[in-house]
């Protein structure tokens, strides 16, 4: 009796430890959702165009960065040609959709970025595929895995 009742603790702790660990990681997925969401509210403020694109100005980057990584190109150099690449992004859209569609209505530009939403995510399929990618280096732990399917145990 006195075993199974360390046991539990043990299971118990481990996750507590996992619990800890998992909120500590979210914290930078957190931000980069602030950031996404000061992104979209301060182009509006600004141009008063609702750019419905705005996430796949930050995925084609990501691809970017993930496809040169594991071409073996050193990481920092991946991340420059990732942020070129989204900046590339961001000035062809204002170029080719919101500033000719300016002149019509801001209605037009709105869905002007929905089209170039379309357009990127159609290439960006075409181009790496739709199955789930991760990136190198960043395999869960067994130990992790372990803790996150014993928790209902606890």
């Amino acid at each position: 009796m006195g075993q199974k009742v360390g046991n539990r603790r043990s299971l118990c702790d481990a996750f507590a430890l996992s619990s800890v660990i998992s909120l500590a990681l979210a914290v930078p997925l957190m931000a980069a959702y602030a950031l996404f969401a000061l992104g979209i509210a301060l182009i509006y403020r600004a141009s008063r165009v609702l750019n419905l694109a705005h996430g796949v100005m930050a995925m084609l980057p990501a691809y970017v960065v993930v496809e040169l990584r594991s071409r073996g190109l050193p990481m920092l150099l991946a991340l420059i040609a990732g942020v070129v690449s989204g900046a590339l992004l961001g000035a062809g859209v204002e170029m080719l959709f919101v500033r000719r569609l300016r002149r019509i209505s801001e209605t037009a530009q709105t869905v002007g970025t929905v089209a170039v939403f379309g357009l990127v995510v159609s290439l960006s399929a075409k181009m790496f595929g739709t199955a789930p990618i991760r990136p190198p280096g960043t395999r869960l732990s067994p130990s992790a895995d372990r803790a996150s399917t014993t928790a209902s145990s606890c």
